[in-house]
């Protein structure tokens, strides 16, 4: 079975400390809502998995028609890492972004 966390600090220490991995999925969604390129659905595809305690997210996405794909791809891929690091202090192993389609 996965596991259903991230491990910040080690057992060697006096306790462990843990993020569930609903707390990257909601950084990843602050991270898609301050795109303006992209159309935020109902429930936007995000996969978190942890494999040997590295951070893997993939997530889906609709672009408003006519933004350039590879700009807004990059762009959010950034802002993700950027954003994760930023409030865990976590570096991710890979962002993978899917773009589903287009919407005017």
């Amino acid at each position: 079975m996965a596991e259903e966390y991230v491990l910040l600090r080690s057992s060697e220490e006096i306790g462990k400390i843990a993020l569930n991995k609903t707390v990257f999925k909601s950084i990843v969604d602050i991270s898609l809502h301050d795109n303006e390129d992209i159309v935020i659905d109902k429930e936007t595809p995000v996969q978190i998995k942890v494999v040997k305690n590295k951070l893997e997210i993939a997530t889906g996405i609709t672009l408003k028609y006519g933004v350039n794909v590879k700009t807004v791809c990059e762009n959010l891929q950034k802002a993700i890492y950027d954003n994760i690091f930023m409030m865990t202090n976590i570096k991710c192993k890979s962002i993978t972004i899917d773009v589903l389609g287009f919407k005017a």
